[in-house]
């Protein structure tokens, strides 16, 4: 494993969320430098974006803005973030990981976010195709799908009130994934050899198998 003392990171949005905030207190502890999302600094040993956004409806509901908003938050700042990052550790460092915190919907989505779990699954299919492109660079793309998680981000889930649709989708606190088990997952995949790369991982709570 390798070691993360003087390392140096890069959070999306300055790690701002539940699983931004469980992030940047873990890798604090464990001896890495955060730069501001925006720092010239960079770059970065291990970028990490957490980005998402998620409306619970019947599609039919979503006006062209509501999924304007959607791909804004869960496709395209992802892709801007990592591009970034890819340019910045190509150009200096020939080396570095950059890690996206996706969602479990991206393969078993609910068609009450429909939108939500295409865009993820887009992205999923981003990072796989990108990675191939700079394996050559040293860059490791990395993807950790998560199931549902307990943070903040629930409560600004705009929310339709078709009780059947929400049952499918909101999760239960205390049988979700905890911000601090997402974070500990992160530091564990930032601690690989060099030479290894995780692609694509599901992670959800024994609860929610």
């Amino acid at each position: 494993m390798v070691g993360l003392k003087g390392k140096t990171a890069c959070l999306s949005r300055n790690g701002r969320g539940g699983i931004g905030t469980a992030l940047r207190n873990a890798l604090t502890e464990a001896g890495v430098t955060l730069f501001d999302d925006t720092d010239p600094a960079c770059p970065v040993d291990f970028a990490i974006c957490t980005a998402g956004k998620m409306f619970v409806c019947d599609p039919g509901e979503l006006q062209s803005s509501d999924v304007r908003q959607l791909y804004e938050a869960n496709f395209f700042y992802p892709r801007v973030f990592m591009e970034r990052h890819i340019r910045a550790m190509r150009t200096a460092r020939k080396q570095g990981v950059i890690l996206h915190i996706g969602s479990n919907a991206a393969r078993y989505g609910n068609g009450g976010a429909a939108d939500y779990a295409a865009m993820k699954a887009a992205l999923a299919k981003y990072v796989e195709l990108r990675g191939k492109s700079v394996r050559n660079d040293g860059i490791r793309l990395s993807l950790i799908n998560v199931g549902a998680v307990a943070t903040e981000f629930w409560n600004k889930v705009r929310k339709t009130a078709d009780p059947e649709l929400l049952s499918d989708i909101m999760p239960t606190p205390a049988k979700a994934l905890t911000a601090d088990e997402v974070a500990d997952l992160v530091l564990m995949v930032l601690q690989l050899p060099e030479r290894v790369v995780l692609k694509d991982a599901l992670v959800v709570s024994v609860d929610y198998q």
